[in-house]
């Protein structure tokens, strides 16, 4: 049976069976399909069969409907996969041949060759943001992350050893706090340092 599939940025879809020849969309709750959209009218759009084709159309509302980023005008014929937008709201009409997951990798026990990175991306995480930081790990091979983190093992270390001959050396304390000071800014990226020392015989920081 055909469907219209109601997305929600924080929680699954919804999915609406069209077991009627016609179905309201609205914020109200009078409608068949209601959407809690601010930007939704009361009773915004329509959707209807005749025969086996689904035609969908603007009830006059306020802010006016999409359809595949084109504005509704009159009766439009809904197609597998056509993205209805009313207000923030996205409803994808699914004939029974429209696959949600279309465009991804199906791996079964016959896969002969299996990606380089597999991208796990929990629900609460679905941001523009989120994703790119997810392809972006996805793109970065093991190698290059191991050769990275010997990289920052080896400068902590040679800060440390600096520090250290610091310390030791003849020098007034102002002199070596600012040589530690100048140390650290070459090896972190940073503005301002915050130097903490404790008084001899003391618990306190000076």
């Amino acid at each position: 049976m055909s469907e219209l599939i109601v997305k929600y940025p924080d929680r699954a879809p919804d999915h609406f069976p069209l077991g009627r020849l016609r179905i309201t969309i609205g914020r109200s709750a009078r409608n068949d399909l209601c959407i809690p959209d601010p930007f939704a009218s009361r009773v915004h759009a329509e959707v209807r069969r005749e025969g086996d084709e689904y035609f969908l159309q603007d009830l006059g509302s306020a802010n006016g409907t999409l359809y595949n980023g084109s504005s509704v005008e009159g009766v439009i014929p809904l197609g597998p996969g056509g993205r209805i937008q009313i207000g923030e709201t996205e409803i994808v009409f699914d004939d029974g041949s429209y696959n949600s997951s279309m465009g991804a990798t199906m791996i079964t026990d016959n896969t002969t060759s299996l990606p380089e990175a597999t991208i796990a991306l929990a629900s609460g995480d679905r941001t523009t943001s989120g994703l790119l930081e997810a392809i972006e790990g996805a793109r970065t091979k093991p190698e290059d992350v191991a050769a990275a983190a010997t990289a920052r093992t080896g400068d902590l270390l040679a800060l440390i050893s600096k520090v250290g001959i610091t310390l030791l050396a003849s020098a007034t304390l102002g002199e070596t706090l600012e040589q530690i000071v100048s140390l650290v800014f070459e090896a972190v990226p940073a503005d301002r340092c915050l130097l903490m020392m404790r008084s001899e015989g003391s618990s306190q920081r000076a």
